[in-house]
């Protein structure tokens, strides 16, 4: 898979929060320092999404601030797609 834009980026953030793909759209940056989108649920406890171009992506609880996820994601950090399945199956 290859993610073109931001768009399709939330796409695949929707399908793995199992959210609304525009109300992830709305809330999300382009984060061209690692080639990569970022997603976040504008609730109390909502998740934080990097979504890299391969469609890989790292989840973070909404305490975690973008600027601490940088770098892990940049390490190769990603969250195992299965996990989504307990956490938001």
């Amino acid at each position: 898979m290859v993610v073109h834009d931001r768009r399709e980026g939330a796409a695949v953030a929707a399908a793995l929060l199992r959210v609304d793909v525009d109300e992830l759209y709305a809330h999300s940056i382009d984060v061209p320092e690692i080639d990569a989108f970022f997603y976040w649920q504008p609730i109390r406890g909502g998740a934080h999404l990097l979504v890299a171009r391969d469609g890989s992506a790292l989840f973070a609880i909404s305490s975690l601030a973008l600027a601490d996820m940088i770098e892990p994601f940049r390490n190769g950090r990603r969250t195992d797609p299965a996990l989504f399945d307990r956490w938001v199956g």
